[in-house]
């Protein structure tokens, strides 16, 4: 990458992550998308757009995002932190499905009994 690409770059994420602190997550995702486009091997718009996705209960939507963060994260410096959000997410998603199923299935409502 050029020195105008480095500060391209930084631009883009630092406006995305000021968004999503400002609480406007749909203005922080644009930017990311930008940043995907633009620079695919860099992790910072797959990882804030997990981050936005996990708020929006989005689980597999974030998880999808946070894969490709971790995969791009060649020098491990975000590593940890994709891991526990990876995480956060199959946890977040199998408590989902489990109450989806629980409340579906009225036999095993114990409510009704």
């Amino acid at each position: 990458m050029t020195e105008k690409d480095d500060e391209q770059y930084i631009k883009l994420k630092d406006e995305a992550w000021n968004y999503y602190q400002n609480d406007n997550p749909d203005k922080a995702f644009e930017n990311c998308k930008s940043l995907i486009n633009l620079y695919p091997q860099k992790i910072s718009g797959y990882y804030l757009s997990g981050i936005i996705e996990n708020g929006k209960r989005n689980y597999v939507k974030s998880v999808d995002f946070l894969k490709n963060a971790l995969d791009n994260d060649i020098d491990n410096n975000a590593g940890g932190f994709i891991h526990y959000l990876l995480g956060k997410n199959y946890n977040e998603k199998s408590k989902s499905d489990w109450l989806d199923e629980f409340e579906e299935n009225p036999f095993d409502n114990f409510e009704m009994a």
